[in-house]
């Protein structure tokens, strides 16, 4: 957990200094997501990235 804190820190970061907007979501069911990008593993985060409006 402490290892996908600091992968979440990196994505602000990068899409700051690239101009775009993400937010962190961790309230999700995570049985669906692991199964629509295809892993075994439980999902921690999702960091949806995009342009700020």
């Amino acid at each position: 957990h402490m290892e996908a804190g600091h992968i979440g820190e990196n994505i602000y970061l990068q899409a700051t200094a690239l101009g775009l907007g993400t937010v962190a979501v961790g309230a999700f069911d995570d049985g669906r997501v692991a199964r629509i990008i295809g892993t075994t593993g439980d999902p921690l985060y999702i960091f949806p990235v995009g342009r700020r409006v």
